[in-house]
């Protein structure tokens, strides 16, 4: 695996890492706040700095997107609202416009 420049096999990490997960992974949970909450999120680490959220209970959405810590995606002033609060009568949709662009 290519890390920070250098070819490392995945004994050389284990033995220099408490966990894996510190340069990469997954980690599931659910947002508790607001029309947010119940949100299923699966935030994705890689170890080359990219790092993205999947909203599996917004279709699979993508959340925010992140590059070396710098945020490449567009976010909505809605936030990542809950499909419960969907309104398909008129214009209404545009209160759970999608998250990210």
């Amino acid at each position: 695996m290519r890390l920070y420049g250098w070819e490392w096999t995945r004994g050389e990490l284990e033995a220099r890492l408490g966990r894996l997960e510190q340069i990469g992974g997954l980690r599931r949970m659910q947002l508790t706040e607001g029309r947010e909450a119940g949100v299923e999120e699966i935030q994705i680490r890689t170890g080359a700095g990219l790092s993205y959220s999947v909203l599996p209970s917004r279709g699979l959405e993508i959340g925010l997107v992140e590059f070396g810590g710098v945020p490449i995606s567009w976010l909505s002033p809605n936030g990542e609202v809950h499909p419960a609060f969907y309104d398909g009568r008129g214009l209404g949709w545009l209160r759970t416009l999608p998250a990210t662009c």
